[in-house]
């Protein structure tokens, strides 16, 4: 009797896998979040900051841009890594290149659209 039920005992627990698959199977719902999280939080704001930086680079005098809070602005002078942008008639002041948002949309009573 003590042997039949040796044996159903050990017929009953489960082998564990050995080697990769151990590893493999708690693993595999960790990469697959990563990869989502990669695809959809990380390589679209990598894109996004890439062509921000190319932007900024081109930047020149006359361009009318956002700075970050908001506020917006003529590039008046290019400098290596500032900015002094046109705010009013007679309100300049000096920015870094980071605090730029982007370009303004042009707007409808623009002079330049005109011509």
């Amino acid at each position: 009797m003590t042997n039949t039920m040796a044996l159903i005992a050990q017929a009953s627990t489960p082998q564990s896998p050995q080697g990769v698959n151990a590893l493999l199977g708690p693993l595999m719902p960790m990469l697959l979040l990563f990869a989502m999280a990669y695809m959809l939080l990380i390589w679209p704001m990598r894109s996004k900051q890439k062509k921000l930086d190319a932007l900024v680079k081109t930047l020149q005098p006359g361009d009318k841009v956002i700075v970050n809070p908001g506020i917006l602005a003529t590039v008046v002078a290019v400098e290596p890594d500032s900015l002094l942008v046109r705010i009013d008639e007679k309100a300049k002041m000096r920015v870094y290149r980071s605090a730029i948002a982007g370009l303004q949309a042009p707007q409808a009573g623009d002079n330049k659209e005109k011509q």
